[in-house]
């Protein structure tokens, strides 16, 4: 059987991360049971659908403003040189920020106008 390593490895990996909880006694990481049983509930009433749905919807706009800004935004700078003079400092300046440093603020700017960002129906209306 050449997949015995991995799943070893996975319940190994389970193993582990329920035993973790359940030393440390956290009330604020679930352990692998109750990740299972919200799996199940989010799958049974629909809900899993609607949020993959939603980060995918993301992960396509995002490609799409990639393809149709940047891509020509930086075809046109590698091509005339005035406009890289003008414009690759701006580029620069946010380089040193770590990417996943980004995730906190983009989830505050779309938090409030996603289906799917974790609010209540509630929270998300103007």
């Amino acid at each position: 059987m050449k997949h015995a390593p991995a799943i070893a490895l996975i319940a190994c990996l389970v193993a582990l991360w329920w035993r973790a909880v359940a030393l440390s006694g956290s009330v604020i990481f679930p352990g692998p049971q109750a990740v299972a049983a919200g799996l199940y509930e989010l799958a049974g009433d629909g809900s899993l659908c609607r949020h993959i749905g939603a980060s995918l919807m993301r992960v396509a706009t995002g490609f799409t403003l990639a393809v149709l800004v940047a891509a020509p935004l930086g075809l046109w700078m590698g091509r005339v040189p005035a406009a890289w003079r003008a414009l690759n400092p701006l580029f620069q300046i946010p380089r040193p920020i770590s990417p996943i440093a980004w995730i906190p603020l983009t989830r505050c700017r779309t938090a409030s106008s996603s289906p799917s960002s974790g609010r209540p129906a509630a929270a998300n209306r103007h």
